[in-house]
């Protein structure tokens, strides 16, 4: 069940949502809230706001936001991963003793909208010669781009861009690697994409 929250009048700072226990879906954006008491014990936050995140249930923080201004929301875009044990921290910018943050993880689950199907880890295949690329989208997804690394993802390169269909017969260019990955990406929503499970070679 999802955590209650009840707020001290001496807090200065209060996480409103996430509450945690959630399960949110990757690609899809939540609103980070958080209200604030200016007659608080500690004194009144100074309206200056950093955002983190934890992805190890509050044992290491990302800065995900920092010096909003706005009060009292930010909007984020959440990743495309899995990730089951998040938190998030509100604090002062300028006082980092005046905090709060999410009591209990909540998790985020990837988009399952792409599937690469083959190659997918392990393959030997040949330069120069031809080879399908295989593919699952749903309905949601209309077109999509497919590229290929040479170096385990550390750089990329355009196969096609606005395929649909499934299957893409592609040329291997004769750039022999063991370090080949095939990504597979919606064309107008970059957060939606899929990548071989291992390497492969050619």
């Amino acid at each position: 069940g999802l955590a209650l929250r009840v707020a001290s009048p001496q807090v200065p700072i209060v996480l409103t949502n996430p509450v945690g226990g959630e399960t949110f879906d990757g690609c899809t954006s939540i609103s980070i809230n958080w209200s604030v008491n200016n007659n608080a014990l500690e004194g009144a936050p100074s309206g200056v706001y950093d955002i983190y995140l934890s992805t190890d249930d509050g044992g290491t923080w990302d800065l995900l936001y920092d010096n909003d201004t706005s009060c009292c929301s930010w909007t984020w875009n959440l990743p495309n991963e899995s990730l089951p044990n998040c938190k998030i921290r509100v604090e002062d910018s300028d006082d980092s003793s005046k905090k709060d943050e999410t009591s209990i993880s909540f998790s985020i689950v990837p988009t399952q909208e792409i599937t690469v199907l083959f190659p997918n880890g392990g393959e030997q295949w040949v330069s120069n010669d031809n080879y399908d690329i295989e593919y699952l989208k749903t309905d949601e997804v209309e077109t999509v781009n497919i590229y290929y690394s040479l170096d385990n993802g550390g750089t990329w390169e355009t196969i096609v861009t606005g395929h649909d269909g499934g299957v893409y017969s592609w040329d291997v260019p004769n750039n022999p690697s063991d370090e080949v990955l095939i990504r597979i990406q919606d064309s107008s929503n970059e957060c939606k994409w899929d990548v071989t499970d291992e390497v492969f070679s050619f």
